[in-house]
């Protein structure tokens, strides 16, 4: 339903679409404080009543405006204002070690696995030197097709291109999985599935492995399968990479896209062919380098979330 923003003067010359709505707070009130009014569940609510008066959700700058909030005096407005900055400094600052995590992450990818047309990486751990080898995925995993007939779960999962396999009710806010998952599949801990849908930013899908619930069900739409020759967290390295994706798209039927998902069959997705190390000491290495990474930023994800959670509970407790 929309967003108040800020603006600074620092950010510099802006310019403003027809449709925003602008204000300008009056001297004898701290922006800073009506502005945190703004981010409150009871203002959100009263936007997202308001635009639903009609068949054509929507808000004008009257009704904007009639949104009423209890201010202190000066003083106290000054106090809450520079709460809720600090706040927003803080959480920025973590937010932005997160990102720079995550890009020196990616940064070492491109560079530990071999680029396209390469038999080695550019960068390798001592004591390596021989060419990696192609495999065909069929060779290093085995498919997993057990159904969950005795439903020893009923945990519904779907793949996040960005948080992995989680639950669809954290992911939707709601469960779009059937009733009766009886015969969906029942995936384990350490397994890993190939979700066909393609997104922004991934073109091809995306593959993970489930690590955060002892076991789940997902439906056969996906493609399951455990590592039987490869080590797994090394697996888990490569398809954050997009070295798999050209052997996808070798495969999967030419601009054959149906409701979302990509047109490549379980059979074709295991005949795609992965470069990796003949040595299992590499491949070990390799991945508890990028586990470490990956467990870095899940804590300082984790200190973010934290930090937003803090806020909104500041939000509901320091305004009426």
């Amino acid at each position: 339903m929309g967003k108040t923003y800020r603006y600074d003067e620092k950010d510099g010359k802006v310019y403003y679409a027809g449709f925003l709505i602008r204000a300008r707070i009056k001297s004898t009130y701290n922006p800073e404080f009506i502005f945190q009014n703004t981010l409150t569940s009871k203002f959100k609510n009263f936007i997202r009543i308001t635009s639903q008066r009609s068949g054509q959700p929507g808000i004008n700058a009257n009704e904007y405006g009639s949104f009423e909030i209890f201010i202190p005096n000066k003083e106290e407005q000054s106090r809450v204002a520079s709460l809720f900055k600090h706040l927003d400094d803080t959480i920025a600052l973590h937010q932005e070690k997160l990102e720079k995590l995550k890009q020196l992450k990616r940064a070492y990818l491109q560079v530990i696995f071999p680029q396209k047309g390469e038999r080695t990486p550019r960068l390798r751990f001592a004591d390596f030197s021989s060419d990696w080898e192609q495999r065909e995925l069929s060779e290093i995993v085995e498919r997993i097709t057990r159904k969950n007939k005795n439903l020893e779960s009923t945990l519904p999962l779907t793949i996040s291109a960005q948080d992995g396999l989680i639950n669809q009710n954290d992911f939707f806010n709601k469960q779009v999985a059937s009733r009766d998952v009886s015969n969906y599949y029942l995936v384990k801990k350490g397994d890993f599935a190939y979700n066909k849908s393609y997104s922004n930013g991934y073109p091809w899908g995306a593959v993970k492995r489930l690590d955060s619930y002892s076991m789940g069900v997902l439906s056969t739409l996906y493609i399951v399968f455990i590592p039987t020759r490869v080590n797994s967290d090394f697996l888990v390295s490569y398809y954050d990479t997009t070295s798999w994706h050209k052997e996808v798209s070798k495969h999967a039927a030419e601009g054959a896209r149906n409701h979302g998902l990509l047109n490549i069959t379980a059979s074709d997705f295991f005949k795609t062919k992965l470069s990796i190390p003949s040595s299992v000491d590499e491949q070990e290495k390799i991945g508890n380098f990028f586990r470490q990474f990956d467990d870095s930023i899940a804590l300082q994800n984790a200190k973010v979330m934290k930090l937003k959670k803090l806020k909104e509970v500041y939000l509901k407790k320091v305004f009426i």
